[in-house]
């Protein structure tokens, strides 16, 4: 993801350890912020073994324990790959992106929105959605054009690959949504990242830790009456598709 440089007045301790599987402690330091989420922060950082890493930090140990473990038994090539926890901080790969386009999944679809106003809003998904208000005016977003419905096309393919492969390891992610779909660049890859949420899927009704995770837009209804099940992401696959299109 596209993150930003951090000065060190932003950064209060500069330096981490990272533990490299089979190696020894090594002190490295923050090079960029990738993004800031509800339960913590996302740095890039070299690692001795990797070249970089996406250090993720801030939720409990429990939480990365169980987010490493949700990606390691649902390993595949859509999925963002964990290299395992190093102290209070889980380890994942880097979504690469080029100088000429990020890894935004609705950038990649509609192009990279003008510069506007911060008080001019942006159409996004309407109340019926789960939004708090309607925003008024045009997208953002350019018009999407052959070029952008066939990319979309590819990305639902690849997402609902990597949403089988999630179901086939008894997990549901509970979180599909556009901040959580990278494409890497130059290769065109679509992950799946942000496992944060994910939860083991045992069959019939099951009530998730939180009474409500997610996004309220990409909520499944039935998840309002504890029913996890790999539908709840084929629902918020639905949701993604649709504002990729419309805006």
């Amino acid at each position: 993801a596209a993150g930003r440089d951090v000065p060190p007045t932003e950064r209060g301790d500069e330096s981490r350890v990272l533990l490299a599987p089979g190696r020894g402690r090594r002190s490295v330091r923050q090079r960029r912020l990738l993004g800031e989420g509800r339960s913590g922060r996302g740095w890039e950082m070299p690692h001795p073994t990797w070249k970089s890493v996406a250090c993720k930090e801030g939720p409990p140990l429990e939480a990365l324990q169980r987010e490493h473990e949700a990606l390691t038994r649902c390993a595949h090539g859509g999925v963002v790959r964990s290299y395992g926890l190093s102290g209070k901080a889980l380890l994942l790969e880097i979504i690469e992106e080029s100088d000429a386009q990020g890894t935004d999944a609705f950038e990649w679809v509609r192009g990279r929105p003008p510069v506007v106003e911060e008080n001019v809003p942006r159409r996004n998904l309407p109340v019926a959605f789960g939004y708090d208000q309607q925003e008024e005016g045009e997208s953002a977003y350019v018009s999407c054009g052959p070029v952008g419905y066939a990319r979309l096309r590819a990305m639902i393919d690849a997402l609902a690959a990597s949403l089988r492969a999630v179901h086939t390891a008894g997990y549901v992610h509970l979180d599909v949504c556009g901040d959580n779909v990278l494409v890497e660049q130059p290769t065109e890859r679509v992950v799946l990242i942000d496992f944060d949420l994910a939860r083991p899927f045992a069959g019939g009704r099951e009530r998730p830790a939180m009474s409500f995770a997610g996004r309220a837009a990409h909520i499944a209804p039935e998840l309002g009456r504890g029913e996890v099940s790999p539908a709840n992401d084929w629902y918020g696959l639905g949701v993604f598709a649709f504002e990729a299109a419309c805006g």
